[in-house]
This record gives structure tokens, C-alpha cells and sequence, in this order.
């Protein structure tokens, strides 16, 4: 079922788990991601030194969190062998590459 709005403008994508495939349908729509803040919670980002700047973006803060409450400011503690959280922000940076990211 279809929620969206009637009077909305986003491209219609019949199958919403294909739009990181489909990142150019969005940007002809002139949706970019600007204004836009995204924060990716996952378990870990295997490789993600190697990709910032190219692949992913370049986060504004980063918050790596190894228990409860303790957490690092360093991009290298988010990098271990999880490999889900570089995926998903990979597939959102492909379709939001304007957004700020952290």
C-alpha cells in the first residue's frame, strides 16, 4: 500500500528496495539529500577508511561505540569485520550525496 501523499513530487519506484540501484531517478527529481542530516546505527563499517572520500562521504563527526555508553571519536574503531554498516551507507550516500553525514 501506497502512503505517500497524493500531491507528492518523489519519483515513484514500484519496488522501494531497488532505489540505491536507481540513485539517478531520484536525482532528476532534485532530490540530492540537501538539508538533509543522516546518522547510520549499525554494528560495524569494515572498510571504511579505504572508501572515505571516494565511495562514502566523509562523515562531520563519528561516534563508535565498543559497550554501552563508552564510545570513540575515531573513524578507525568503526572499522571491523561487520560489513553491513559501510553497505548502508554506501547505498544512501549513492542516492544523497548532498546530505550531511555522522
Amino acid at each position: 500500500m501506497n502512503r505517500r501523499p497524493a500531491h507528492s513530487n518523489r519519483p515513484r519506484i514500484s519496488r522501494p528496495l531497488q532505489a540505491p540501484q536507481q540513485p539517478d531517478k531520484w536525482h532528476e527529481a532534485g532530490f540530492k539529500g540537501e538539508g538533509v542530516k543522516v546518522g547510520v546505527i549499525e554494528r560495524g563499517f569494515d572498510g571504511i577508511q579505504e572508501q572515505l572520500g571516494t565511495d562514502l562521504p566523509v562523515p562531520g563527526s563519528v561516534r563508535c561505540y565498543s559497550t554501552f555508553n563508552q564510545f570513540s571519536s575515531d573513524i578507525a574503531d568503526c572499522d571491523n569485520e561487520h560489513l553491513h554498516g559501510a553497505s548502508v551507507l554506501e547505498s544512501v550516500y549513492d542516492i544523497a550525496p548532498d546530505a550531511d553525514y555522522y
